[in-house]
């Protein structure tokens, strides 16, 4: 769930394992055999059973062994555990390579643009270190320090998840008419505000940007994801780019994964923070 233009990948010698959509008794390989768009007829079809899971231990085996042998190590980021079964899936297909230890697992606690983010930062980072320890020094900081902000057109769809305090905030959204703006970073999911419109809900996204953002962390990187809601996303990323003129924007649609739990309207946006960043707001882990 990088959400990575598939140019941006090559470029950087990322390999995206994509994870699966299950459409009744239909399986789809996400980005590969279905795409956002599709999903998006499909939700609103209130009678067919849809839900993601993990890309199969063979996915990544298959993507292990054919990296093998043209690299001496992998770095294998993925969503935290605790939200998603990638990471404990890739120490499966690791454990049948003929030496584990080449692949280094790491988990950033976020997925989307913030997972491609990160991939890119320790792809930029192996071509400059020479250490392997100063690699993994510098993956587990890009890891801490990403995070994402979004918030939802309607939080109808994010009802299907299993986070009970999730469930309780998309009701809240849908009674209430609010737009809450959620915030992802760790293992902790957080709720920043509960602004009555949208237009507000994505002013305080942008405003949680600038208050929380490391501006001299490098790689200067900035993601803005979404889905179903072009038009707003061009004025978000005007102003990004019109305060942040010396960050890299990297921009694109959400993937299909995503999309069968947040559904149309979906704005994300992704940073480096500060280590000290106080904007942390409600915690609603479970």
């Amino acid at each position: 769930m990088s959400d990575l233009p598939p140019k941006l990948a090559i470029k950087y010698g990322i390999v995206i394992v994509p994870g699966t959509v299950f459409i009744e008794d239909e399986v789809y390989r996400s980005g590969v055999d279905i795409y956002p768009d599709d999903i998006k007829s499909i939700i609103k079809e209130n009678n067919k059973k849809l839900r993601t899971g993990a890309p199969s231990p063979a996915e990544y085996y298959k993507a292990y062994t054919h990296l093998c042998d043209n690299v001496d190590f992998i770095l294998s980021i993925h969503s935290s555990s605790k939200v998603t079964a990638t990471s404990s899936v890739a120490k499966v297909a690791a454990k049948r390579l003929e030496n584990p230890t080449r692949v280094i697992r790491f988990e950033c606690g976020v997925g989307s643009l913030g997972l491609g983010l990160t991939a890119i930062a320790a792809a930029i980072t192996a071509k400059q270190v020479d250490e392997l320890s100063e690699l993994l020094r510098r993956v587990t900081e890009y890891c801490e320090r990403i995070q994402i902000i979004g918030t939802l057109d309607s939080f109808k769809y994010l009802q299907r998840s299993g986070r009970i305090k999730l469930k309780i905030v998309s009701f809240l959204a849908n009674t209430f008419s609010i737009k809450p703006v959620l915030m992802m970073r760790g293992d902790d999911i957080s709720l920043l505000g509960k602004p009555r419109n949208r237009q507000k809900a994505i002013d305080l996204m942008i405003e949680s940007v600038f208050n929380s953002i490391d501006i001299e962390f490098v790689p200067k990187m900035i993601g803005i994801g979404y889905f179903s809601c072009d038009e707003e996303a061009k004025v978000v990323e005007g102003i990004i780019r019109h305060n942040f003129p010396d960050h890299e924007i990297i921009q694109g649609n959400v993937d299909p994964m995503i999309v069968t739990h947040a559904g149309p309207g979906l704005i994300l946006l992704s940073c480096f923070s500060s280590l000290d960043n106080s904007d942390k707001g409600e915690k609603i882990n479970d």
